[in-house]
């Protein structure tokens, strides 16, 4: 590898190269999975307040404000275009590609290392691994690649090879909005505070606990308090109280969760099924529900590697490390049973970027050292070609819905909420859905398919048939025990209605009643006044002027002056207000 490549030519073949695989996602549709739900929320905010974003933007158990901001440039730059939305990810993804390409080429020069053959081979893994296919492809995997951009930036920064207190204080602040993007950004901040320990040393002998206070005092300062920054203003912005960390808490201790030996089962397991996809990706899975057993002796090495890197401390030790520490918080999620799949590939997409450094750090002074060193370029080009192949080969395959689910259940075969969507794009695509692949199959064939959120899904399908008894039957049922899934059980309530008000010309005083109970249950979860404007626009039509006019009044009172419907509902409180004031004056 002795020819030499300007900074410029590497920038500009890793753009080639990112764009030149990853180009076909600009033609894929929403994913059916969360995408629609975006972009129906999107579609009916008619604006957006910084302030407004930042205190409302979690969810119950996410809390996200970074994420949706950059909705906010789908929605008012682009038109929520699905196509561009999707070019939005693909940026984010070679800009993370490009902070790869920065990082290592940052290490490889405290090293004395200048070529930048070492860095590009990183970027180009990272850029084309398979397994990030998941993130890349589907829009609501953006909060994986703003995590990425902003924790990458914030280790660029760090390994500086003279830290001033003013780029620590700017890599403290990267990692802050790193956890505005996705929570499990913080699981960076052990790593970060302990980079010290793993720098070269600058003197013959180890230096002291001393030393490296004295000598990287913003560091243990900065981040830190950065950290327990990041939780209090998180607590702030929650009204209600933060559900998402209470969540968590209660079920890693067992107030809710599974009891010590099952809970290491499950976090060994899944530490050496992701060890096993960092090395090898295939087969790639967009629902993930069962590993093997035998998983778990990887998962013991994992675990032992953790902490020879702690023992080792090294630079190529402490991408490892990095890549360990976030990769922890991916362990946690089939403990928290919180998400569409309990182990999923995405989760591995900022692991692997610091992983891919590690193992190109460990392997460079072998490779310079190789007798024949193009045996070594010609395994390379193999490995990119191969994993180049694979990757738009999966980003084809995310072109169509029915492709991807049909995809899924191939390899997940028992995974209920897959048939769902594969029933659902078969009926867009005008497939008879009463076949084997159809909805007839879904009736008992896996214990997920009794979750609330599994009957949500099968009540909306029902639904769309036009089985509307056997879609509120379904949401009835999952009512009867519906843990954190209540708020959008309701939701899915009231959404049949008023597409059933929609369709009907008459009728509508028979459905507006059950409405009510709906509403006044979702603002009591939400504290979210536009359940109270809904609820007054429900008593206004069933002729109830004063309770109408009570929640219109609520409604104006709590929302911002900003919301589309405040000089609605103030407008109608007081007309209503005086047209009750009359009717009192009357008698």
């Amino acid at each position: 590898m002795s020819m030499q490549m300007t900074t410029r030519t590497t920038v500009l073949l890793i753009i080639c190269v990112v764009l030149g695989t990853y180009y076909p996602v600009i033609f894929s549709p929403f994913n059916s999975v969360d995408d629609p739900g975006v972009y129906t929320y999107l579609l009916n905010v008619n604006s957006f307040g910084i302030r407004e974003m930042f205190s409302t933007a979690g969810s119950v158990h996410y809390y996200r404000p970074v994420y949706w901001l950059s909705y906010w440039a789908d929605k008012y730059i682009w038109g929520l275009e699905e196509s561009f939305m999707h070019l939005e990810n693909m940026v984010f993804h070679l800009l993370n590609v490009l902070l790869v390409f920065a990082v290592a080429h940052r290490v490889f020069l405290l090293k004395n290392f200048r070529s930048h053959w070492p860095p590009l081979i990183a970027a180009l893994i990272f850029a084309l691994h398979p397994l990030n296919t998941e993130a890349v492809n589907w829009i609501v995997g953006r909060t994986d690649l703003l995590a990425a951009l902003f924790l990458l930036f914030s280790t660029w920064l760090l390994l500086r090879e003279k830290c001033h207190w003013g780029v620590v204080l700017l890599a403290a602040t990267s990692l802050f909005v790193a956890c505005l993007a996705k929570e499990t950004a913080i699981f960076y901040l052990p790593a970060a505070v302990l980079l010290p320990f793993f720098l070269p040393a600058q003197t013959p002998s180890r230096p002291s606990i001393r030393y490296f206070l004295l000598s990287h005092w913003p560091l243990f300062i900065f981040f830190p308090v950065m950290g327990i920054g990041y939780f209090v203003f998180r607590h702030l912005m929650f009204v209600r109280g933060d559900a998402g960390v209470s969540h968590v808490v209660s079920r890693l201790t067992g107030g809710q969760g599974f009891g010590l030996f099952e809970s290491a089962h499950l976090i060994l397991k899944a530490a050496g099924f992701y060890l096993k996809k960092l090395f090898i990706p295939f087969p790639l899975n967009f629902g993930i529900i069962h590993v093997s057993d035998l998983y778990i002796p990887v998962g013991v090495f994992a675990v032992l590697l953790v902490f020879f890197c702690l023992k080792r401390r090294t630079l190529t030790t402490y991408f490892f490390f990095s890549a360990a520490t976030i990769g922890s918080s991916a362990l946690l999620v089939p403990l928290l049973e919180a998400t569409w799949t309990p182990l999923a590939e995405r989760y591995m997409y900022i692991p692997s970027a610091f992983f891919v450094v590690g193992v190109v750090l460990l392997t460079t002074p072998w490779a310079v050292r190789l007798p024949r060193p193009h045996i070594l370029v010609l395994s390379i080009g193999v490995l990119l070609c191969g994993f180049a192949y694979a990757t738009e080969t999966r980003t084809l395959l995310w072109q169509s819905n029915l492709a991807l689910f049909q995809d899924t259940l191939n390899k997940s075969p028992y995974f209920t909420p897959a048939k769902i969507h594969l029933a659902l794009a078969m009926q867009e695509q005008g497939l008879d859905i009463s076949g084997k692949d159809g909805l007839v199959s879904l009736r008992g064939a896996h214990p997920l398919g009794s979750s609330p959120s599994v009957l949500m899904d099968q009540a909306t399908a029902l639904f769309q048939q036009g089985k509307i008894h056997a879609a509120r039957g379904l949401l009835q049922r999952a009512l009867k025990n519906p843990g954190r899934y209540e708020q959008q059980i309701l939701k899915h309530f009231l959404s049949q209605y008023d597409q059933l008000i929609m369709r009907l010309d008459s009728g509508q005083e028979l459905i507006l009643p059950e409405t009510v109970p709906l509403l006044i249950r979702l603002y009591e979860l939400s504290d979210d006044p536009f359940y109270l404007y809904r609820l007054g626009q429900a008593y206004l039509f069933l002729n109830d002027k004063e309770h109408a006019q009570e929640a219109f009044g609520r409604a104006a009172a709590q929302t911002v002056p900003t919301a589309y419907y405040y000089k609605a509902a103030l407008k109608l409180s007081k007309e209503l207000g005086r047209g009750t004031e009359n009717k009192k004056g009357s008698r």
